[in-house]
């Protein structure tokens, strides 16, 4: 599996704070179990972006593409919102990144 960082964009959100309200039931989707032991199996960050006149709210992951896809369509099922899957760019999540290599001793693809 070659892991790379995508971009599971939740759109038409009328409102940064809109935005927002759905980071906790997808933070659960992505992490059933908060007080799990060790990383969790999807390294995952949130932010927040303006996407033509609307707001979406950002999932960023490390997965591999497969794995990214499947993250999507539950985020599009939870939300029943507009999503879209894109490449990440690495160097807008350095955290993250550095995150993943720390708990895995890698760097994504």
């Amino acid at each position: 599996m070659v892991a790379g960082v995508y971009e599971v964009q939740v759109r038409g959100c009328a409102s940064t704070r809109e935005a927002l309200t759905w980071q906790e039931p997808v933070a659960l989707l992505l992490c059933p179990e908060p007080e799990h032991q060790g990383p969790c199996e999807v390294p995952w960050t949130f932010t927040v972006r303006d996407v033509g006149a609307a707001v979406c709210l950002v999932v960023a992951i490390i997965a591999s593409a497969e794995v990214a896809e499947r993250i999507g369509d539950r985020v599009r099922a939870l939300t029943g919102r507009e999503v879209v899957l894109r490449r990440g760019d690495p160097a807008e999540f350095e955290v993250l990144v550095e995150q993943y290599r720390v708990e895995r001793g890698e760097l994504p693809g």
